[in-house]
């Protein structure tokens, strides 16, 4: 996995490489805020209820539009050239198949901007990221633009959820299982207890298996697979703590005894097996073991996220798969406190944001000012410690020196043809480019040759 994929991964990074999502699920589960919410529900009888209750009311779910004018646009020849056409091209045709079968069902979508954009060549940004920075919209910009704790997707409120499966004693004990059952149009959770189980659609519907044989009777005739289909169409990914199963290619890494159990469990469910999962019958390459499978093991029980935080850290600093796997749990939580932060630099390049703001700039004065007309001084995420990408600085308005820093590298970038560094020294950071040198806690200019030396364009030394 490319580790800057983990910083902040698009809704084609999950199509390209499904296991991005579990450093998310570890970066969720090291946020405090995420165990504030998870106290809402841990005193609930039936703890996987009051999940679902906590993240309907904590979240406003966007639509298509309202993810494009916060988060921006990406480009897909962008995307296929980063990624390839096969991903590119699945992503769409999941999403049209979705949007035809609405409308074969008489379902007017009254946001079709999805397919506007297809037809311009871009696609709402859709970025999947830890739970602090979800929050980090309610903090910095307030209820005027988010009512609740922070604008989120399907693939968003999935995650969550299954987070708080973790952070929630009560609910780890009672599960057998839980998965992610998800294709380029929608994600959800499918979790069980020996025969009993349940299915969380989406922020605001979470099924029992009577409840869903109630809407198949209520709105289909009792027919059970129109009444799934009429919710979710073919799945293609299946993802567990022990990795994943994409049922394209047949590559996976969730041993088959583990599938066997889920497709039984879910085939007596939905009272057939839902479409696509078949394929999960006919593996051809088998991958190897899922390191997060140790790592969210190990996260197991906690008592904290400080604990949890501590696990990790203590994983970093060992060695092989399982270090990995903390290193990507880190940079999704946003920690400077990984050996090399040139992953956030190459996925501060692709915000679309960034891109946007510095499709404007003619010189390096330009490029300061953009900088300067950020009015907060304050972490976006409230730690110096971590970093928010320059997208999340211009969109919330407030920005640390090190994520100044990181904003006004990439601008630079577009307007100067020298190579551009920049050095975190202490608390404050310095960019330079060529003859240019400026300090991010003032964006005066400093003398070059007084930044220390380094080989990496985006790196910390001693202060």
């Amino acid at each position: 996995m490319d580790p800057s994929v983990a910083v902040a991964p698009d809704i084609f990074d999950v199509v390209a490489t499904p296991d991005v999502v579990l450093p998310v699920v570890t970066a969720h589960i090291m946020s405090p805020w995420l165990w504030q919410l998870g106290q809402r529900a841990a005193d609930a009888r039936e703890p996987h209820v009051a999940a679902q209750q906590v993240i309907n009311r904590s979240f406003t779910h966007a639509t298509p539009t309202a993810m494009a004018e916060t988060f921006g646009v990406l480009s897909l020849a962008d995307e296929r050239a980063r990624l390839g056409d096969e991903v590119v091209d699945r992503t769409v045709a999941g999403i049209l198949d979705v949007a035809a079968a609405l409308r074969r069902q008489g379902v007017v979508d009254p946001d079709p901007a999805i397919e506007w954009h297809l037809q311009a060549g871009t696609f709402p940004g859709y970025a999947y990221v830890n739970a602090d920075l979800i929050h980090a919209t309610r903090v910095h910009l307030g209820r005027a633009v988010c009512r609740s704790g922070g604008i989120t997707s399907c693939l968003d409120e999935a995650l969550l959820f299954a987070s708080l499966a973790v952070v929630l004693p009560a609910f780890e004990r009672q599960l057998d299982g839980i998965v992610l059952l998800g294709s380029p149009a929608h994600y959800t959770v499918f979790g069980w207890t020996g025969d009993d189980a349940w299915w969380f659609w989406g922020k605001n519907v979470l099924f029992t298996r009577a409840s869903f044989r109630d809407e198949a009777e209520a709105a289909h005739g009792g027919d059970l697979r129109v009444a799934y289909e009429a919710r979710m169409r073919a799945i293609d990914r299946i993802t567990s703590r022990r990795g994943s199963l994409d049922l394209v290619t047949g590559v996976g890494s969730i041993p088959d005894d583990e599938v066997q159990r889920m497709l039984a469990v879910i085939e007596d469910f939905f009272g057939h097996l839902p479409a696509g999962l078949e394929r999960a019958q006919r593996r051809q390459a088998p991958a190897p073991q899922s390191p997060f499978e140790e790592l969210l093991g190990d996260c197991l029980g906690r008592e904290s996220p400080e604990q949890v935080q501590a696990i990790v850290r203590a994983h970093l600093q060992g060695g092989g798969p399982l270090a990995q796997a903390a290193r990507l749990a880190m940079l999704s939580y946003r920690s400077l406190e990984v050996d090399d932060l040139v992953p956030y630099l190459v996925a501060a390049r692709r915000g679309p944001l960034v891109r946007e703001a510095a499709q404007a700039l003619v010189t390096p004065g330009d490029a300061i000012a953009a900088v300067a007309a950020i009015a907060g001084t304050a972490p976006v995420l409230g730690d110096p410690t971590r970093l928010a990408l320059p997208d999340e600085v211009l969109r919330l308005g407030t920005g640390s020196p090190a994520e100044r820093a990181l904003l006004l590298h990439v601008l630079l970038e577009a307007v100067m043809p020298d190579p551009v560094r920049t050095v975190l020294v202490g608390d404050d950071a310095i960019t330079v480019a060529g003859d240019l040198a400026v300090r991010a806690s003032t964006l005066g200019r400093v003398p070059p040759g007084d930044v220390p030396a380094t080989d990496a364009p985006f790196t910390a030394v001693a202060a």
